[in-house]
């Protein structure tokens, strides 16, 4: 099968199922919902069963939560089936970032016992312990009775080369923040890699999603760091993602002094106007209000790299049904779902009602 035929038939089953999550009304179920059970319920029958099968053998919502992330998983790699053998390393790389956010689930749990000498027996049961992409040993990270388990549970995965800069001492010192953000960049190393062998329009596609995505995400560590922990323009330069269309931009305007902010600012109004006026009302409120309201100012930034993938997927949707585009639209779909889904339980657990839900997420 030539590839514009395989992704005429890709295209043909991803939109199918991209209808079905257009059309479904089990949300407005959920929301209707009296109680955390019915609410849980209203996924029999539909593509998320066993998060309901699981809630109904355990009556445990992290237990949903982790049936949910295995079904993740599951789609992934069913999808993967159906595409040209030429995009399994892409693919691959797209379920990584889950294996990335399970790796970090894990690291959290060996951190609480060994670090912080916390019981993690009841939270392990809510953690992932198969294969995803790489055979990390998970069962070894949250039984090691040494770090030398833990650096042993990676030998055989690109990411044992995270730890030789790394020694329990570090960990117990500096926490997983740092080691968190080194996962992340080995993921968009990875990325980009895989970015730039696809075809020319595969490659353009994908890259006018993830530069801004990239982009967003360094300005808010600028902010992050910059704003609310105060770390100078050298340490937060070396924090940045280095892909993207500002990266090159930002790394020069961070060798200089003054407020980090301040020196990203004209690159971002610039090239994101609208970001730019969002990053004018931060600076102006900066001294007028606490860090809880700061933080909500930032979370427009997040609203808007959120709404900026949407817009992005939906003109895919509406464009060349001949490329890597439909695949990406339907996982970042998927992915809104789950998001929904698990937000509205939580908030049934929490005994928020219909119009307080509507009100946080709608």
């Amino acid at each position: 099968m030539d590839t514009v035929t395989r992704y005429g038939y890709v295209n043909a089953k991803l939109r199918a199922r991209i209808g079905v999550m257009q059309e479904s009304s089990f949300f407005e179920k959920m929301l209707k919902a009296p109680s955390l059970f019915e609410a849980v319920s209203v996924l029999k029958g539909t593509r998320y069963s066993k998060g309901a099968d699981s809630y109904e053998k355990t009556g445990d919502l992290q237990q949903v939560e982790l049936a949910l992330f295995q079904d993740e998983i599951e789609t992934h790699n069913d999808i993967k089936k159906i595409l040209d053998s030429k995009l399994y390393p892409f693919m691959s790389v797209l379920v990584q970032k889950l294996e990335i956010e399970n790796i970090k689930s894990a690291l959290r749990l060996w951190y609480s016992a060994s670090v912080r000498q916390h019981p993690i027996s009841y939270r392990s049961g809510y953690l992932y312990q198969r294969t995803i992409v790489y055979p990390v040993d998970y069962s070894l990270i949250i039984n090691a009775q040494s770090y030398s388990d833990v650096v042993k549970a990676f030998e055989q995965t690109p990411y044992s080369v995270l730890f030789k800069d790394w020694s329990f001492e570090r960990f117990s010192k500096d926490g997983l923040f740092y080691f968190e953000m080194a996962l992340d960049q080995l993921w968009y190393e990875s990325l980009y890699r895989e970015i730039n062998k696809l075809s020319k329009t595969d490659k353009e596609v994908s890259l006018s999603i993830y530069n801004v995505d990239v982009d967003l995400k360094n300005l808010l560590m600028v902010i992050r760091y910059g704003l609310f922990h105060s770390m100078p323009s050298s340490v937060i330069n070396k924090t940045l993602l280095p892909y993207g269309t500002l990266y090159s931009k930002f790394k020069l305007a961070l060798t200089k002094e003054g407020d980090p902010v301040e020196l990203v600012k004209p690159i971002v109004k610039k090239y994101y106007p609208s970001v730019g006026k969002m990053v004018d009302e931060l600076l102006e409120k900066k001294s007028e209000v606490n860090q809880v309201e700061l933080a909500g100012e930032t979370l427009k930034i997040e609203n808007y790299l959120a709404q900026s993938r949407k817009t992005a997927f939906t003109k895919i949707l509406s464009g060349d049904p001949f490329s890597i585009g439909i695949l990406l639209s339907y996982f970042f779909m998927y992915k809104q779902e789950v998001a929904m889904i698990k937000a509205i339980l939580s908030a049934k657990y929490y005994k928020m009602d219909e119009s307080e839900i509507r009100e946080e997420l709608l």
